[in-house]
């Protein structure tokens, strides 16, 4: 944003005055030391409009000497001495080469000293063509004011602009991230199952992927659980739908309460839920399964009568793929509804 700016202005003044400061001083002293100090900054200027505009940079110390060489003739003009102009824009060029080295308050600094320079570059030498004040002040007070007139009109304006442009740059900033947020939330979302907010079965299942790999390549355990929710189909029948979809709101909000946060829990189907329980041998995944069991028992779903359990599956990674490793699980899940519903079901792997 500074560079944009940069070149806005440093072109707005390039051609203010090597297009009308630069007619105006051949028409008063052609070939003069003045002429020479008003087309030598315009181009100077100019130079350092086009690096920035079309090479996207400015070379400090071009700039530094370039201004500076544009100042002597000017001194040469006064006869080598005018009280403390010289070294008032020497000091002038050494704080503009701050604007390519230093931070955003030198930039507000040295393009107002551009500006102002180069306008009291004129006014120092045609002082009747810009403004006189009257009274009988001392040429050097009325030289000095003239320049922080200039000064201060010249960081007012570019003030403002930054301050503008900066309020902008702040609005995009938090649309940017206001944008981002969003799109992160809707990433998540296309993870998560719609009604329980677990994940889907799509997301789950790349989780335990990864979780395999992890536990192949670092041998730690990995345990999993498919449970399934006994009688779904009559709680849909007796208790209507809706009851239904109750059920499998409690049903996530229990399965979130019973593990830790490492752990992983997916909406697998219908009413059918997996836990990844990374770290985990078998028999540690039999206590959480059992703990998930024993809380459906102590929880209400809403309705009167209605009497909710599950049936659990359990398997303990052994190094295979991962579909036969969900097969196992499902495996243990049939045998446990099978034996009765209601039990969790597990056995030790030899593979």
């Amino acid at each position: 944003m500074e560079k944009k700016v940069f070149c806005i202005l440093s072109g707005v003044t390039a051609g203010f005055f090597l297009f009308v400061l630069t007619p105006l001083a051949f028409l008063y002293q052609p070939f003069s030391f003045a002429t020479i100090t008003i087309v030598s900054f315009g181009l100077a200027i100019a130079v350092l409009f086009v690096l920035a505009q079309f090479f996207g940079k400015v070379y400090p110390d071009l700039a530094l000497w370039a201004f500076f060489l544009s100042s002597v003739p000017l001194w040469l003009h006064f006869g080598g001495s005018r009280g403390p102009m010289p070294l008032v824009y020497v000091l002038n060029m050494v704080l503009i080469n701050a604007f390519f080295r230093g931070s955003k308050l030198n930039i507000y600094i040295a393009l107002t000293l551009l500006l102002g320079t180069g306008l009291s570059v004129y006014e120092q030498i045609y002082p009747d063509q810009v403004f006189s004040l009257p009274g009988t002040l001392p040429a050097i007070i009325q030289n000095s004011v003239g320049q922080l007139l200039i000064f201060s009109f010249s960081f007012i304006a570019i003030r403002s602009i930054f301050a503008a442009l900066d309020a902008e740059h702040e609005k995009v900033r938090i649309y940017a991230i206001e944008l981002e947020k969003r799109n992160q939330e809707l990433q998540e979302l296309a993870l998560r199952d719609r009604m329980t907010g677990l994940y889907n079965h799509h997301h789950t299942f790349e989780v335990l992927n990864q979780e395999c790999h992890r536990a192949r390549r670092h041998d730690y355990p990995l345990s999993i659980v498919m449970l399934d929710i006994d009688n779904f189909k009559k709680i849909n029948d007796s208790h209507g739908h809706l009851a239904g979809d109750q059920v499998l709101i409690k049903a996530s909000e229990i399965l979130r309460s019973c593990v830790r946060n490492v752990d992983v829990v997916g909406r697998y189907g219908g009413e059918e839920f997996l836990v990844i329980l990374p770290q985990t041998p078998l028999m540690g995944a039999v206590d959480v399964a059992e703990r998930i069991r024993r809380e459906f028992h102590r929880r209400e779903f809403g309705q009167p009568m209605l009497r909710v359990t599950v049936s659990l599956g359990v398997a303990e990674y052994n190094g295979e793929d991962t579909e036969k490793f969900v097969d196992r699980a499902d495996q243990e899940l049939y045998r446990a509804k099978q034996a009765g519903r209601d039990q969790t079901s597990w056995s030790f792997s030899l593979v």
